[in-house]
């Protein structure tokens, strides 16, 4: 009998970087022109806001040293756990 194997990637993991200061769910904020999702890697390179009650998504975020990300009252960040 053959073997079959079944191979999973994040094909669909993209790298989106802030380019302008803003909030997180603003398309805007972002080079792709669209919100961030737990797939994506995101480097916020500006100031950021996680707007009041909003949960933002990603797998990874990383920044440069003047950025800064803001939380907004109950406002959360969800990091996907990704294998």
């Amino acid at each position: 009998m053959k073997k079959q194997f079944l191979k999973l990637t994040t094909a669909n993991t993209f790298d989106i970087n802030s380019v302008q200061n803003g909030n997180w769910n603003d398309p805007a904020t972002w080079n792709c022109g669209r919100i961030p999702i737990r797939l994506d890697i995101v480097k916020v390179r500006h100031t950021v806001t996680l707007p009041e009650n909003f949960t933002a998504n990603a797998r990874q975020v990383n920044f440069e040293s003047s950025a800064r990300l803001l939380y907004g009252l109950q406002a959360r960040m969800r990091l996907a756990m990704l294998p």
